[in-house]
């Protein structure tokens, strides 16, 4: 039968691997969203610079359909620019509660490492005390083998 320190640290460690992985996972996701708000701010920045950028002619006067033109063009990119502000802001909460995932899974991992070491140093003393009770056994009986010769 095995010894159930070792296999609770054997089990204890394996937990730990296995928080090692979804941190990474966890940690890769938060870096694909970083990345994505960042493309969607660019993308807004651009929007924005396309609808101050839309002029109604450089000042000569326009004909009627091509000023109403003009106008649905900048009314399309400020609508545009506002649906991404909208994926932005919902993509930046995404982003929060991955990053409170991300240290919810590191604190369960750094706890696990903290179990595991209390573990390690239970399991040494108790090997330790095993090992001087053997020594102990030892002396005592070759003290009273020397007594009986």
């Amino acid at each position: 039968m095995k010894n159930p320190a070792k296999q609770l640290q054997k089990n204890l460690g394996t937990l730990i691997e296995l928080r090692t992985r979804e941190l990474e996972r966890r940690q890769a996701e938060l870096a694909r969203q970083q990345a994505l708000c960042a493309r969607v701010e660019k993308t807004i920045e651009r929007l924005d610079q396309l609808h101050q950028g839309a002029s109604a002619g450089g000042g000569e006067p326009l004909s009627l359909g091509l000023a109403q033109n003009c106008v649905a063009y900048k009314q399309a990119v400020r609508q545009m620019a506002e649906g991404q502000r909208r994926e932005l802001l919902q993509k930046q909460a995404e982003m929060g509660e991955c990053r409170a995932a991300v240290k919810q899974v590191a604190l369960q991992q750094q706890v696990l490492g903290q179990v595991l070491a209390q573990s390690q140093v239970r399991l040494s003393s108790a090997e330790q005390r095993q090992q001087q009770k053997q020594q102990d056994d030892l002396g005592a009986q070759m003290w009273l083998r020397g007594q009986r010769a």
